[in-house]
């Protein structure tokens, strides 16, 4: 949803809401976010203007979403190696569920 003519990528719904409220202080809501959206959404000097917090918010989600990948990667392959090694072998190429779950914090 960010773009000025071209769709050079994106961000979160709930990001864009906070720039339209912005936005919407300025010019009114005649124009809905959807419909904006519609349009190629907001540019770049939009954000910084309606949201500036935005570049920050969309780093910090991208961060927790490479977390979370590896934790779910953790997972699944601690739940390969129960199923395949019902007595835990420490040593190279053998599971390491202790080490795995130590990453893996709730």
């Amino acid at each position: 949803m960010l773009g000025n003519g071209a769709n050079i990528g994106s961000i979160p719904w709930w990001v864009a809401e906070q720039a339209y409220m912005g936005y919407a202080s300025k010019y009114g809501d005649s124009q809905s976010l959807k419909r904006l959206a519609e349009r190629g959404g907001f540019a770049i000097s939009e954000m910084d203007e309606y949201f500036p917090e935005w570049k920050e918010k969309t780093s910090i989600i991208k961060q927790l979403q490479a977390e979370l990948a590896t934790a779910k990667e953790i997972i699944e392959n601690t739940k390969k190696c129960v199923a395949n090694n019902p007595v835990y072998i420490y040593g190279p190429g053998q599971c390491m569920l202790e080490e795995a779950l130590k990453e893996v914090k709730p």
